[in-house]
């Protein structure tokens, strides 16, 4: 799955992605998560690459170190980057953290 994912015709090059990691990750390496992304980013596979980097967060807990920023991350790859929307971006994250 690792190397597929940056293979072209996987997915269509339309697809944004989010990588949501942690310098504290004992599964996962941070820097094969930077290193996957860059590849991605620079071989056009997908439309947008965005990185999120936690630094005490276990494997897929990024939530508990920071609600804020992964669900403002989340939120931001949905709604995408349109500067229009960005008020029903911090609307949508402040109603998931109340």
């Amino acid at each position: 799955m690792y190397l597929a994912l940056n293979q072209k015709g996987v997915l269509p090059p339309s697809v944004r992605r989010l990588y949501l990691y942690s310098l504290s990750d004992q599964l996962v390496d941070w820097r094969e998560v930077e290193a996957h992304a860059r590849t991605a980013e620079e071989s056009g596979v997908a439309a947008e690459v965005t990185m999120v980097r936690f630094e005490k967060s276990a494997h897929v807990a990024h939530i508990k170190e920071d609600p804020g920023k992964y669900w403002g991350a989340i939120v931001k790859l949905i709604l995408g980057k349109d500067e229009n929307r960005a008020r029903d971006r911090d609307s949508l994250v402040e109603g998931m953290l109340a």
